[in-house]
């Protein structure tokens, strides 16, 4: 799998290489999740829908609606996903 940034360099990595170290040191434990992995999980209109119990019209939820809207057209534009519809949540993902 190639980088996100350069065929190399993941994006946080490659623009934060200095807090990516302390993260690296500060434990023996570290597992990473790979893009190859969160690649793998396309975030979509029925993922964010789900995320509710119910559909109630409040402000937040139809925040997170049309953020996910913006997201997936975004995305679409780019084609990210390739011509899947939907987008990564790849630091999301990890946690």
């Amino acid at each position: 799998m190639h980088g996100n940034v350069t065929p190399v360099a993941e994006f946080n990595i490659a623009y934060d290489s200095m807090s990516a170290k302390l993260v690296f040191e500060a434990t023996d434990n570290l597992i990473l999740a790979p893009l190859d992995l969160t690649t793998s999980m396309v975030f979509d209109n029925d993922d964010m829908m789900a995320c509710f119990r119910e559909i109630n019209h409040s402000s937040k939820q139809t925040f997170m609606v049309e953020l996910t809207k913006f997201l997936i057209e975004t995305n679409m534009q780019f084609r990210e996903t390739g011509y899947e519809h939907g987008f990564y949540v790849h630091d999301a993902h990890t946690v």
